[in-house]
């Protein structure tokens, strides 16, 4: 189907998703968009305006009905098989396991054809790591989960100690990559591992009196994406951007690609692209309370 053309039935999507735990607030609002039993088969990628019953990021089931009032725009991602279709208000339109059908209004506009290219939404968001961590001594605050094989490691700490060390083991085989001390500024390290592996991390303060601190928890798991997860992620973001650029209006191809991000844990590249869609999007509550929830994580 050619981009732009009205939405037509015949697209068959189907998945179970896991439900969203809250972690604040704002994540009670995505909970009330899963009805008991019906599994979602579309996320919201983009909303202007309000929408009773709908919130960016919310996981919708089949057969809920969404009226939309005059001005408001509602992009739906669907978790299998590529579809994305923007509905513009006024209408009313019901999820089907087939796509939207229009009840009322204007019909839908096919911004992705079935099968075309998507950031392969997550089967389940699963946001409930981005914020609240718990305050120790010392603690790590890289990412769990690094794009390239040169991550840099950072930490904080409550105090200023005069000597830190930092130790890597490979997971399972607890085979040590490094043992290194550092001083207490800056509080990063650039270190070199290998794709597709997965490392413990674990650092040591040292006081002046002898007495030494470890990191908490201890240790911290590190994965390193393989070259070809690299290069999907870094194949998806080129394709947002060219998908944003035909239609500048419609924020939902860096909300999928944000989506996918979190899923994956990659909270740093997640921070710059929500950084982002703030400036792009500043009345949306939910992008500003996950900008916060993100920053968090690096203090």
């Amino acid at each position: 189907m050619r981009r732009g053309s009205s939405t037509a039935d015949g697209f068959a999507t189907t998945g179970a998703v896991d439900s969203l735990r809250p972690i604040a607030l704002w994540l009670l609002v995505l909970l009330l968009l899963i009805a008991a039993g019906a599994p979602p088969v579309a996320m919201v990628s983009d909303l202007k305006g309000t929408i009773q019953g709908v919130a960016l990021f919310g996981m919708l089931p089949a057969g809920q009905e969404l009226r939309l009032p005059a001005g408001a725009e509602l992009s739906l991602s669907f978790v299998q098989g590529g579809l994305r279709e923007r509905l513009k208000g006024p209408c009313l339109a019901r999820l089907e396991p087939t796509g939207v059908k229009m009840l009322e209004g204007a019909p839908a506009v096919t911004m992705r054809p079935a099968e075309g290219e998507s950031a392969a939404l997550p089967t389940g968001l699963n946001l409930d790591k981005i914020g609240g961590l718990r305050r120790g001594e010392l603690r790590f605050v890289n990412d769990p989960v690094s794009l390239t094989s040169r991550p840099v490691l950072r930490w904080v700490s409550s105090e200023r100690f005069p000597e830190l060390e930092i130790m890597i083991e490979e997971a399972g085989t607890f085979k040590r990559v490094l043992k290194q001390r550092v001083p207490p500024e800056p509080a990063r390290l650039q270190v070199e591992l290998s794709p597709g592996k997965s490392y413990l991390l674990s650092l040591t303060a040292f006081r002046a009196d002898g007495s030494h601190i470890p990191n908490e928890p201890l240790p911290v798991s590190l994965r390193v994406l393989s070259s070809q997860e690299t290069e999907r992620y870094e194949a998806l973001a080129r394709e947002a951007r060219m998908e944003l650029q035909a239609h500048p209006e419609d924020l939902a191809p860096l909300n999928e690609l944000l989506a996918a991000y979190l899923s994956e844990e990659l909270f740093g590249p997640a921070l710059d692209l929500a950084r982002e869609l703030v400036r792009r999007r500043s009345s949306d509550a939910i992008l500003t309370r996950l900008v916060s929830d993100l920053e968090e994580r690096q203090r």
